[in-house]
């Protein structure tokens, strides 16, 4: 890899042409180098902004409940996705969607991503209100549930024996709850 971008630096410094360059370095040169402090408060600015929206939606709960799901929806989704997009300032848009996409988080960060796409979809759907009213905002609750789940098992994975340790507590509470019974 290496020869060759040197290959195509030398043909272009030569020919005076601009380098053709792959989508990954595209992508990258989009990205400017960064010190580390300035990934460091890039990360703090993008994940607090992120959290007090998701915070910030809890206010329009009630709206969800009512029939008006849109202003809940899409700030916890927008703060959801900050607070996410936050780390890329700690390891890169490169190596975070390499670790979203490592075989202990595929699935997770697939759930998770999804999750929030199907909450803003049935959000943005018009279900009349002959009743599917209802199933409009049980399936966002529904989305939402499994959205605060994954990102908790995402987080996790980033622990380590994160999950291990949530499996270890879950199955010692939930087998004291049905052993008294």
């Amino acid at each position: 890899m290496g020869i060759k971008n040197s290959i195509k630096k030398a043909r272009a410094s030569i020919t005076g042409e601009e380098p053709e360059l792959t989508a990954t370095e595209e992508i990258l040169s989009m990205c400017p180098k960064l010190t580390y402090e300035q990934r460091f408060w890039g990360f703090c600015g993008t994940y607090f902004c992120g959290a007090f929206l998701t915070l910030l939606s809890f206010g329009n709960f009630m709206k969800m409940l009512r029939g008006d799901p849109v202003p809940f929806v899409f700030m916890y989704s927008v703060g959801n996705i900050l607070a996410l997009a936050s780390t890329m300032f700690l390891c890169g848009p490169k190596n975070q969607l390499k670790k979203m996409s490592s075989e202990n988080r595929r699935v997770i960060s697939l759930v998770y991503v999804s999750s929030i796409l199907f909450t803003i979809i049935i959000c943005f759907i018009s279900f009349p209100d002959n009743g599917l009213r209802a199933l409009q905002g049980f399936l966002i609750i529904l989305g939402l549930c499994v959205e605060m789940a994954a990102l908790v098992w995402y987080s996790l994975s980033y622990i380590p024996y994160g999950r291990a340790t949530a499996t270890s507590c879950l199955k010692s509470s939930c087998c004291c709850c049905f052993e008294e019974v």
